[in-house]
């Protein structure tokens, strides 16, 4: 396979990456030595872990919301992107996908956007899901 953009190519196998060992650490938190940010991060609501394997230690902010699971949302909807472009799955961001009502039927909250032909951009614009999946 040629890689058409090595760069993001290669941002998108280190995120893949970075998720991986993420989501399954080879070290178990209650292992590792921790390490608390709180203080830098004040009231900011979300999370962060770094895990050190030299030093077999982990940085949190907000470990309680660290531990918790949460679905992907649209993030997924990035890498998925830069897949279909590499792989050749869709051209460019400019080529249209009409919308298939009987193959993604809609629901009363979609917004009007979802429902009609959508490229790339608008896609991620207009966070159309059906497209991205």
């Amino acid at each position: 396979m040629k890689i058409k953009h090595p760069l993001v190519f290669l941002g998108l196998v280190i995120t893949i990456l970075f998720s991986i060992l993420l989501y399954n650490p080879l070290v178990s938190p209650s292992q590792a030595n921790v390490t608390d940010l709180s203080p830098i991060f004040g009231n900011t609501i979300g999370a962060f872990v770094l895990y050190t394997p030299q030093d077999n230690q982990y940085i949190y902010y907000n470990e309680e919301r660290c531990n918790q699971n949460f679905p992907p949302m649209s993030t997924f909807k990035i890498p998925n992107s830069i897949i279909s472009l590499e792989t050749g799955a869709i051209a460019d961001e400019t080529i249209t996908v009409s919308y298939d009502s009987q193959k993604y039927p809609s629901e009363d909250w979609w917004p009007p956007q979802w429902k009609q032909e959508n490229n790339l951009r608008s896609a991620l614009k207009y966070s159309v899901v059906w497209l991205a999946t």
